[in-house]
């Protein structure tokens, strides 16, 4: 008997992305967009710059925020 959860082939992987894209498409789609948008900084801002420092020190600001 197979374990529930564990997909054993490529099609049910696929399948079971797709179960969990349907609870929340619009969620999936901006994490989507929020990843995809933070890879262009990254390849865009060098990591010496100012710029780079500033935006790495708000993001762990409002990441320490939001787990506080």
């Amino acid at each position: 008997m197979r374990t529930m959860g564990v997909p054993k082939t490529k099609r049910e992987l696929i399948t079971y992305f797709g179960h969990y894209y349907m609870r929340d498409p619009i969620a999936h789609s901006l994490k989507g967009l929020a990843d995809g948008s933070e890879m262009v900084l990254r390849r865009v801002i060098p990591e010496d710059s100012a710029m780079f420092r500033l935006a790495k020190r708000t993001y762990y600001a409002c990441a320490a925020r939001t787990k506080a």
